[in-house]
Formats: structure tokens, C-alpha cells, sequence
């Protein structure tokens, strides 16, 4: 998977989503650094969370994961809302 700025007319979001279904545990995150051609490996993390990680620094840092509330004006929860 790559993460680019895109183009002149596009846009890609320096962030990435990787989903691995029900696992609890992700055994190991490569990360390859073109400019440098370095790769850094992330081991052990827990899904559900964003990290951010930057080039050349050890680990990552766990960002806040905010939990959207999906509810009408009335106060009812649409059938599109994902259940918990």
C-alpha cells in the first residue's frame, strides 16, 4: 500500500486503514521510506487504534480514536449505524 501526496488535482490523506478482520493482535507493520530507503518495522500492536509514526523515530505514538455517534435529530440510531 502507498501513501503519497497525489498529484496536482488529487488528494491522498497521509493515512492509511488496514483492516485485518477480527485478529487482536497484529504481529508486525513494515514501513518503507523511499527517500532514505530505510525500513521500519512496528511489532505487536493492538488493532483499532491510529498511531502516528514518523521516519527515523523509535515506536510510534497512539493517537485519540473518537467513537462517532450515528443518531437522528429524535434521538433513534439509523439502520446504517454499526452495532456495538
Amino acid at each position: 500500500m502507498e501513501v503519497n501526496a497525489g498529484d496536482s488535482f488529487g488528494y491522498s490523506p497521509l493515512r492509511r486503514e488496514i483492516g485485518v478482520g477480527e485478529a487482536t493482535m497484529i504481529d508486525e507493520v513494515a514501513i518503507f521510506w523511499p527517500v532514505t530507503g530505510t525500513t521500519q518495522v512496528i511489532k505487536n500492536l493492538k488493532p483499532n487504534q491510529f498511531i502516528e509514526v514518523k521516519e527515523g523515530a523509535e515506536g510510534f505514538t497512539p493517537l485519540p480514536l473518537q467513537a462517532l455517534v450515528f443518531k437522528r435529530k429524535d434521538g433513534t440510531t439509523p439502520m446504517c449505524a454499526p452495532v456495538r
